[in-house]
Parts: structure tokens; C-alpha cells; sequence
């Protein structure tokens, strides 16, 4: 009786995954295989380098540009109708095309009273205006959408321009602009 029942228990022991394995066996097999789905991703990187431009014969062409070292842009001990030139070289170093944005950012310690003196003005790259905007905000977007294609180049040019009313009252003011952001974003597909 002992033997019998040993021999049940081995025999169940034998079966019990000779069935599990042939079951999900069969099952793998009935189940039909899709082909992977891939999806690639593009990237985006932006390179860019801030020149300062100077006028040395004061004719508003600018004689040279050198690359601009300092972390912000600071506008210390002005006079009325002082011109500032500068570029921006930004290259789209990615492998798709982005929608470049541009902001200015002062700093907060600004007198955005002062900084009604001072304007930015520069071709729009969307409209090919020339437009001129007051720097009397902590941020001031200068545009947006402007598409970069791949492995191109954008050149920005612009000026920082002094009022003409600007005096020895403001002796001592500043104005800084501490950053300037710039953004690329995807394009998204319509």
C-alpha cells in the first residue's frame, strides 16, 4: 500500500509540470505576435555665443565684434543717446528642427524707472520688422516660433540704446540685464 501510494506521489510529481509546461507552452504559441512598435526621438541642442559689437568712429556701423565675456549685461555710468551693439551666434546643434524663443531677464535690483531710458531694438526674424522695445520689464520677450532648422545658424543683432533723457540726475544708476534665455522647443508635428 505504501508502495502504491509513493509511486501516485512520484508519478503526480512527474506530470504536475510535464502539464504546466506543456500548457503555457500552448498558450505561448496560440497568441499572436504583433511586430515591435519603434519610436524615435529627435534631439535639440542649442549652442550659442554673445558678441559685443564696437563702433569706434561713431558712424552706427560696427567695426568689429568680440566675444562677450561678462555674465550679464550691465549698463553702468551711461550718457543720453549711447548705443550698445551685440549679437548672438546660435547655432541648433540638434537633429530636428526647433521653434527658437528669446527673453531678456533683468535683474532684480533694477530701477525699472531708469530702465524706461533704455530700449532694445532689433529685426524681428518672423516678420522682418524692425522693432524697438522698451526695457521697463523683469522679462521681455523679444520673439518666439522663429523655426531653426538642423545644424543651422541664427545670427541676432541687436542694440541697446540710451534716452536722450537720461541726465546727471541718474548719476550712479544702473540697469543689468542678468540673463538672456534662450529657448528651442520641438516642433510639433501638425
Amino acid at each position: 500500500m505504501k508502495n502504491k501510494t509513493l509511486h501516485k506521489v512520484i508519478l503526480i510529481m512527474v506530470l504536475l509540470p510535464l502539464v504546466a509546461i506543456t500548457t503555457t507552452y500552448a498558450w505561448i504559441a496560440l497568441v499572436d505576435r504583433t511586430q515591435p512598435i519603434l519610436i524615435y526621438s529627435g534631439s535639440l541642442e542649442i549652442n550659442a555665443i554673445l558678441y559685443q559689437g564696437f563702433d569706434d568712429n561713431d558712424d552706427g556701423i560696427v567695426d568689429y565684434y568680440e566675444e562677450y565675456e561678462d555674465d550679464d549685461l550691465a549698463f553702468l555710468n551711461v550718457v543720453a543717446n549711447e548705443t550698445f551693439y551685440f549679437k548672438i551666434e546660435i547655432r541648433n546643434d540638434g537633429n530636428i528642427h526647433g521653434h527658437l524663443k528669446i527673453v531678456f531677464n533683468q535683474a532684480e535690483e533694477n530701477n525699472l524707472i531708469f530702465a524706461d531710458h533704455f530700449s532694445v531694438n532689433y529685426l524681428d526674424p518672423n516678420t522682418e520688422v524692425l522693432t524697438s522695445k522698451i526695457l521697463n520689464q523683469t522679462e521681455l520677450l523679444l520673439f518666439e516660433e522663429y523655426i531653426l532648422e538642423r545644424e543651422a545658424t541664427y545670427v541676432f543683432e541687436f542694440m541697446i540704446l540710451v534716452g536722450e533723457n537720461v541726465t546727471n540726475a541718474h548719476y550712479g544708476m544702473s540697469m543689468i540685464i542678468d540673463h538672456i534665455h534662450l529657448q528651442l522647443d520641438q516642433i510639433r508635428p501638425s
